[in-house]
């Protein structure tokens, strides 16, 4: 037997127990109060991350927009000063 054939029949092997634990699981089931306790926990973490992404742009944004306009205002300034 090749090497190929070899990986070929452990691949197949390792689909087949992942597909018997998958009927399993379908099999036996979860009620829905331990469906939704496992989607909170899973959920939480990556809610949390987005929200923070989220104001951290917000932040970003509210700085630049003050930054930008207190380099206009030096702008106006320094023309104003230099046509008087």
């Amino acid at each position: 037997m090749s090497t190929s054939q070899t990986k070929r029949r452990i691949c197949a092997q390792g689909a087949r127990i992942g597909l018997a634990f998958a009927a399993l699981g379908f099999c036996v089931g979860c009620d829905d109060e331990a469906a939704l306790k496992m989607f909170r926990d899973t959920a939480a973490s990556s809610i949390q991350q987005g929200i923070g992404s989220i104001l951290d742009g917000v932040l970003e944004g509210v700085f630049a927009v003050v930054q930008m306009g207190d380099d206009a205002a030096t702008q106006e300034e320094q023309a104003t000063a230099g046509g008087g």
